[in-house]
Protein backbone atom coordinates (compact mmCIF):
# COMPACT_ATOMS: atom_id res chain seq x y z
CA UNK A 1 0.00 0.00 0.00
CA UNK A 2 1.30 3.56 -1.03
CA UNK A 3 2.19 5.56 2.20
CA UNK A 4 1.01 9.35 2.44
CA UNK A 5 3.27 12.30 4.60
CA UNK A 6 2.18 15.86 4.58
CA UNK A 7 4.55 18.99 5.46
CA UNK A 8 2.77 21.93 6.28
CA UNK A 9 5.32 25.07 6.30
CA UNK A 10 4.95 26.76 9.77
CA UNK A 11 6.16 30.15 7.90
CA UNK A 12 2.52 29.97 5.29
CA UNK A 13 -0.41 27.84 6.07
CA UNK A 14 -1.34 27.94 2.25
CA UNK A 15 1.63 25.93 1.09
CA UNK A 16 2.21 22.18 1.58
CA UNK A 17 3.68 19.24 0.36
CA UNK A 18 2.11 15.78 0.32
CA UNK A 19 4.78 12.68 0.04
CA UNK A 20 3.50 9.93 -1.63
CA UNK A 21 5.64 6.48 -1.52
CA UNK A 22 4.68 3.87 -4.14
CA UNK A 23 6.13 1.33 -6.26
CA UNK A 24 8.00 -1.80 -6.09
CA UNK A 25 10.91 -0.41 -4.59
CA UNK A 26 8.98 2.64 -2.76
CA UNK A 27 10.17 5.79 -4.13
CA UNK A 28 8.57 9.37 -2.84
CA UNK A 29 7.18 11.92 -4.88
CA UNK A 30 6.45 15.25 -3.79
CA UNK A 31 2.99 17.10 -4.89
CA UNK A 32 3.49 20.85 -3.61
CA UNK A 33 0.62 22.41 -3.40
CA UNK A 34 -0.40 26.80 -3.08
CA UNK A 35 -4.15 26.11 -1.35
CA UNK A 36 -4.62 29.59 -1.63
CA UNK A 37 -4.18 29.66 -5.30
CA UNK A 38 -5.29 25.91 -5.87
CA UNK A 39 -2.50 25.25 -8.34
CA UNK A 40 0.16 22.14 -7.47
CA UNK A 41 3.23 20.86 -8.96
CA UNK A 42 4.56 17.76 -8.79
CA UNK A 43 8.05 16.04 -8.69
CA UNK A 44 8.91 12.34 -9.83
CA UNK A 45 6.27 9.74 -10.66
CA UNK A 46 6.55 6.60 -9.33
CA UNK A 47 4.27 3.21 -10.63
CA UNK A 48 1.22 3.28 -7.96
CA UNK A 49 1.28 6.71 -7.32
CA UNK A 50 -1.50 8.20 -10.26
CA UNK A 51 -4.25 6.77 -8.65
CA UNK A 52 -3.86 8.74 -5.62
CA UNK A 53 -2.91 12.22 -7.28
CA UNK A 54 -5.57 12.11 -9.10
CA UNK A 55 -8.15 11.67 -6.13
CA UNK A 56 -5.78 14.71 -4.34
CA UNK A 57 -6.51 16.93 -7.36
CA UNK A 58 -9.86 16.16 -7.87
CA UNK A 59 -11.40 16.31 -4.28
CA UNK A 60 -9.25 19.76 -3.75
CA UNK A 61 -9.96 21.37 -7.17
CA UNK A 62 -5.77 21.96 -7.82
CA UNK A 63 -5.09 22.89 -11.42
CA UNK A 64 -1.46 20.38 -11.61
CA UNK A 65 0.78 22.77 -14.13
CA UNK A 66 3.43 20.63 -14.89
CA UNK A 67 5.67 17.38 -13.54
CA UNK A 68 9.47 18.14 -12.55
CA UNK A 69 11.86 14.49 -12.86
CA UNK A 70 14.40 14.43 -11.06
CA UNK A 71 15.86 12.04 -13.03
CA UNK A 72 15.23 9.14 -15.02
CA UNK A 73 15.32 5.37 -13.53
CA UNK A 74 12.43 3.68 -14.42
CA UNK A 75 11.56 3.92 -10.41
CA UNK A 76 10.53 7.42 -10.73
CA UNK A 77 8.99 7.99 -14.20
CA UNK A 78 6.82 5.13 -14.44
CA UNK A 79 3.64 6.81 -14.64
CA UNK A 80 5.00 9.83 -16.05
CA UNK A 81 3.51 9.31 -19.34
CA UNK A 82 0.04 8.37 -18.00
CA UNK A 83 0.03 11.97 -15.79
CA UNK A 84 1.38 13.95 -19.19
CA UNK A 85 -1.49 12.38 -21.17
CA UNK A 86 -4.36 12.71 -18.75
CA UNK A 87 -3.56 16.02 -17.38
CA UNK A 88 -2.34 17.75 -20.36
CA UNK A 89 1.16 18.61 -18.40
CA UNK A 90 4.33 19.33 -19.35
CA UNK A 91 7.02 17.05 -18.17
CA UNK A 92 10.48 18.15 -17.30
CA UNK A 93 13.74 16.09 -17.65
CA UNK A 94 17.67 17.15 -17.67
CA UNK A 95 18.71 17.00 -21.44
CA UNK A 96 21.54 14.30 -20.05
CA UNK A 97 18.73 11.77 -18.59
CA UNK A 98 16.73 11.89 -21.84
CA UNK A 99 17.77 8.98 -23.54
CA UNK A 100 15.35 6.94 -20.80
CA UNK A 101 12.54 8.50 -21.10
CA UNK A 102 12.24 8.37 -24.83
CA UNK A 103 13.16 4.13 -24.83
CA UNK A 104 12.46 3.32 -20.69
CA UNK A 105 11.97 -0.39 -21.22
CA UNK A 106 15.44 -0.42 -22.88
CA UNK A 107 16.90 0.72 -19.69
CA UNK A 108 14.92 -0.49 -16.35
CA UNK A 109 17.57 -3.10 -15.59
CA UNK A 110 15.67 -5.98 -15.20
CA UNK A 111 12.36 -7.28 -16.58
CA UNK A 112 9.23 -5.29 -14.98
CA UNK A 113 5.65 -6.92 -14.33
CA UNK A 114 4.64 -3.33 -16.16
CA UNK A 115 5.10 -1.84 -19.24
CA UNK A 116 5.82 2.25 -19.10
CA UNK A 117 5.56 4.50 -21.89
CA UNK A 118 7.78 6.53 -23.25
CA UNK A 119 8.12 10.47 -23.25
CA UNK A 120 8.90 11.56 -26.68
CA UNK A 121 8.67 15.47 -26.37
CA UNK A 122 9.55 16.03 -22.70
CA UNK A 123 11.20 19.71 -22.04
CA UNK A 124 14.60 20.08 -21.25
CA UNK A 125 15.79 22.16 -17.59
CA UNK A 126 18.87 23.85 -16.95
CA UNK A 127 21.04 24.99 -14.27
CA UNK A 128 19.29 27.34 -12.18
CA UNK A 129 15.44 27.35 -14.10
CA UNK A 130 13.10 28.42 -12.07
CA UNK A 131 9.63 26.33 -11.19
CA UNK A 132 7.11 28.53 -9.97
CA UNK A 133 3.71 27.50 -8.69
CA UNK A 134 1.85 30.21 -6.92
CA UNK A 135 3.95 30.99 -3.63
CA UNK A 136 6.27 28.24 -4.43
CA UNK A 137 9.85 28.71 -6.08
CA UNK A 138 12.18 26.28 -6.88
CA UNK A 139 15.64 26.77 -8.74
CA UNK A 140 16.85 23.40 -10.67
CA UNK A 141 20.02 22.49 -9.51
CA UNK A 142 21.96 19.79 -12.09
CA UNK A 143 24.13 17.51 -9.43
CA UNK A 144 25.27 14.61 -11.81
CA UNK A 145 26.53 11.31 -9.98
CA UNK A 146 23.89 8.98 -9.63
CA UNK A 147 22.76 9.70 -13.25
CA UNK A 148 24.11 12.21 -15.64
CA UNK A 149 21.39 14.62 -15.72
CA UNK A 150 19.84 14.28 -11.75
CA UNK A 151 18.91 17.45 -10.78
CA UNK A 152 17.83 19.02 -7.14
CA UNK A 153 15.15 21.54 -6.82
CA UNK A 154 15.41 24.05 -3.82
CA UNK A 155 12.96 26.24 -2.63
CA UNK A 156 14.82 29.15 -0.77
CA UNK A 157 12.46 30.68 1.04
CA UNK A 158 10.50 27.31 2.48
CA UNK A 159 14.08 26.08 2.67
CA UNK A 160 13.16 22.82 0.92
CA UNK A 161 15.32 20.40 -1.38
CA UNK A 162 13.57 18.00 -3.46
CA UNK A 163 16.46 15.53 -3.72
CA UNK A 164 15.94 12.48 -5.61
CA UNK A 165 18.67 9.90 -5.15
CA UNK A 166 21.46 12.33 -5.00
CA UNK A 167 21.26 12.61 -1.04
CA UNK A 168 19.39 10.29 1.81
CA UNK A 169 19.17 10.21 5.62
CA UNK A 170 22.67 8.69 6.44
CA UNK A 171 23.76 7.72 2.53
CA UNK A 172 23.87 9.15 -0.80
CA UNK A 173 22.78 7.93 -4.10
CA UNK A 174 24.52 4.66 -5.55
CA UNK A 175 26.44 5.03 -8.77
CA UNK A 176 27.29 1.74 -9.65
CA UNK A 177 24.80 1.87 -12.33
CA UNK A 178 24.22 3.15 -15.72
CA UNK A 179 25.41 6.38 -15.85
CA UNK A 180 26.83 6.73 -12.42
CA UNK A 181 30.04 8.26 -11.51
CA UNK A 182 31.02 8.47 -7.56
CA UNK A 183 33.40 11.33 -8.01
CA UNK A 184 31.37 13.11 -10.12
CA UNK A 185 27.96 12.81 -7.49
CA UNK A 186 30.62 13.98 -4.36
CA UNK A 187 31.58 17.11 -6.27
CA UNK A 188 27.37 17.73 -6.31
CA UNK A 189 27.42 17.09 -3.20
CA UNK A 190 30.03 19.66 -2.26
CA UNK A 191 29.13 22.38 -5.03
CA UNK A 192 25.40 22.01 -4.77
CA UNK A 193 24.44 20.46 -1.71
CA UNK A 194 26.29 21.41 1.42
CA UNK A 195 26.48 24.72 0.36
CA UNK A 196 22.74 25.00 1.85
CA UNK A 197 21.60 26.31 4.97
CA UNK A 198 21.93 23.60 7.35
CA UNK A 199 18.07 24.39 8.55
CA UNK A 200 16.92 23.02 4.81
CA UNK A 201 15.26 20.04 5.19
CA UNK A 202 15.81 17.25 2.72
CA UNK A 203 13.14 15.32 1.15
CA UNK A 204 14.59 12.55 -0.65
CA UNK A 205 13.38 10.10 -3.55
CA UNK A 206 13.63 6.79 -0.85
CA UNK A 207 13.54 6.73 3.24
CA UNK A 208 13.54 9.17 5.77
CA UNK A 209 13.48 13.37 5.74
CA UNK A 210 16.16 15.02 6.85
CA UNK A 211 17.69 18.33 6.71
CA UNK A 212 21.39 19.46 5.71
CA UNK A 213 22.52 20.33 9.02
CA UNK A 214 21.71 16.91 10.33
CA UNK A 215 23.79 15.02 7.28
CA UNK A 216 26.48 17.66 7.36
CA UNK A 217 27.43 16.17 10.86
CA UNK A 218 26.02 12.15 10.42
CA UNK A 219 26.33 11.05 7.08
CA UNK A 220 29.29 8.90 6.70
CA UNK A 221 29.77 10.32 2.81
CA UNK A 222 29.30 14.31 3.78
CA UNK A 223 30.40 14.01 7.75
CA UNK A 224 33.36 16.00 8.46
CA UNK A 225 35.65 12.99 7.50
CA UNK A 226 34.08 13.82 4.17
CA UNK A 227 34.20 17.32 4.12
CA UNK A 228 38.11 16.81 4.78
CA UNK A 229 38.37 14.36 1.59
CA UNK A 230 36.68 16.95 -0.49
CA UNK A 231 39.04 19.83 1.03
CA UNK A 232 41.86 17.25 -0.43
CA UNK A 233 40.42 16.52 -4.08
Amino acid sequence: MPNIVQYRLPQDSNLHIIAIEAGPVMTWCYLCVDEKNKCAVLFDAPFGSMAIIDEIIEEHGYMLEGLYLTHSHWDHTAEAALLKQKHDIPVYIHPDDNYRLVSPMEHTLWELPFEIQPIENAQFLRMDDKVQCGKWLFSMRHVPGHTEGSVCFYDAQAHILIAGDTLFAGSIGRTDLPGGNHQLLLTSLREQVLTLDDATVVLSGHGEATTIGHERLNNPYIGQQATQFFDEM
